[in-house]
């Protein structure tokens, strides 16, 4: 992971405590030093940092461990509210995807996919003034 202060002019490594293989970010929109890394990382200091929010990866009760994820957003009005969006992997007999939701800042998941019907669930975004609204896009 690397950091830019200069609009991307130049670049910095930001990975302290964090493991490789990230494929979503999202920053808090009240306070910006919170970054969330695939929904388990946490960063409370602009990334300078990062520890579990959510256990490790390899924890199976923790639903993103079997999870390849595609997308994250932050509930602008409640940054505690975060949702991922990713596909199905085959982890054991334990298989997720579509879209979870954590209420609590991320240690905790749950998946919200009723209606959804494909759990190729590709991106997810928060409407910024009606909060409630939420968008997942399947993959077909």
């Amino acid at each position: 992971m690397f950091k830019s202060t200069d609009g991307g002019t130049s670049w910095a490594g930001a990975n302290d405590g964090l493991s490789s293989g990230l494929s979503v970010l999202a920053i808090d929109p009240v306070a910006p030093d919170i970054l969330y890394a695939d929904g388990v990382w946490k960063s409370t200091d602009g990334a300078a940092t990062w520890s579990p929010a959510a256990g490790s990866r390899a924890d199976v009760t923790n639903p993103l461990f079997v999870t390849g994820l595609f997308a994250m957003a932050i509930d602008p009005l409640t940054p505690s509210t975060l949702y991922v969006s990713g596909i199905p992997v085959i982890s054991g007999t334990r298989s997720a995807g579509g879209v979870s939701k954590s209420t609590n800042g991320s240690p905790r998941w749950h998946s919200i996919n009723a209606g959804l019907g494909n759990l190729d669930a590709w991106a997810v975004a928060v409407d910024p003034v009606r909060c409630a609204d939420v968008y997942g896009r399947p993959r077909r």
